[in-house]
């Protein structure tokens, strides 16, 4: 029964007659007996869109006969043309397609179609959406804009009726993250699909390791001593830490949305606050600079003449050292 259903709508979807063009008012309703052809109904434009697709769907190309099918309701609206749309439709196995397709004739057929169409249009309803499902949204739909498979969703809050099998579902509202999830429909079900947006924070966790009672701070604001680890706006920042006699550390960052930095800080001791300089290490009475280097060093107390460096009271001799 389903099968001689779907024959019936290829069977008559290409002899129909009446329309209406798309910037005219609907014609006044007449008795199915007085409503002429479709091909005399259509402006001349229209018209030779409708005989390529008749000649199209002929020949067997129903892909190619419906966007001609389409190209003639966008010239002339004569609800019938959906009727012819549908066939193709259904012909490619796009059954949601052709669903709505008929649904459509059937609202805007009004006089054009008599008491036998409309039966038939709905036995035929019936037969496709038995191959088809609906996808029902719940959740706060305000504002968001939905796809199936890239298909605008016109209306949220109603059923959207689907082909069976898996569907790409997705989700958009300005100043939210997007949500796309799989669903597969049921032969003649409700598939519930929850919409679940979370709020875009724009938002990064930065992680400081300094020493046990270094100060630190991020963009003036004082966040902790020792170590920290939190949420922080994304974009720009400015790290600082502290200690007494020790030189401050500073660094710019810029961090992107949902990154995790760590900035390890180890302060050098800071000369002019009595500590021993930075670039200085002392160690079994040697003194030695940054890189692998040999240092002559004086048996007396005093001032290097070449560089200024303090020579100390060791034992001359070669010391060397790498960092």
């Amino acid at each position: 029964m389903r099968s001689k259903r779907l024959s019936a709508l290829v069977c008559a979807a290409l002899f129909f007659a009446g329309g209406r063009a798309t910037a005219q008012p609907a014609p006044a309703a007449a008795p199915a007996t007085a409503v002429p052809p479709l091909a005399e109904t259509l402006d001349e434009a229209s018209r030779r869109e409708y005989e390529a697709a008749k000649a199209l769907y002929a020949m067997g190309d129903s892909k190619g006969a419906f966007y001609k099918f389409q190209a003639a309701y966008e010239l002339y609206a004569d609800p019938r043309l959906l009727w012819n749309m549908a066939t193709c439709a259904k012909n490619l196995h796009q059954y949601a397609e052709a669903v709505g397709l008929v649904r459509k004739y059937q609202k805007l057929g009004g006089g054009l179609l008599s008491e036998q169409d409309r039966k038939e249009a709905g036995e035929v309803e019936r037969a496709l959406a038995s191959l088809t499902t609906s996808l029902v949204f719940r959740g706060d739909l305000a504002g968001v804009e939905i796809t199936v498979d890239d298909k605008p969703v016109e209306q949220t809050g109603a059923p959207f009726v689907a082909d069976l099998g898996p569907h790409r579902v997705t989700a958009r509202k300005p100043g939210f993250r997007e949500m796309t999830v799989s669903v597969s429909g049921r032969p003649l079900g409700e598939v519930v699909v929850p919409i679940t947006l979370v709020r875009e924070l724009h938002e990064a966790t930065l992680v400081i390791s300094a020493r046990k009672g270094d100060s630190i701070y991020i963009d003036g604001r004082s966040v902790g001593v020792g170590s920290y680890r939190g949420k922080v706006s994304s974009g720009g920042h400015l790290v600082r830490v502290t200690a007494p006699s020790f030189r401050p550390f500073q660094q710019e960052i810029s961090l992107r949305d949902d990154e995790t930095r760590t900035v390890p800080v180890v302060l050098d001791a800071d000369a002019a606050s009595g500590g021993i300089p930075g670039w200085v290490w002392v160690a079994g009475g040697v003194v030695v600079t940054g890189v692998a280097v040999g240092i002559i060093v004086a048996a007396s107390p005093g001032v290097d003449k070449t560089d200024g460096v303090p020579v100390g009271s060791i034992s001359p001799g070669y010391v060397f050292s790498r960092f």
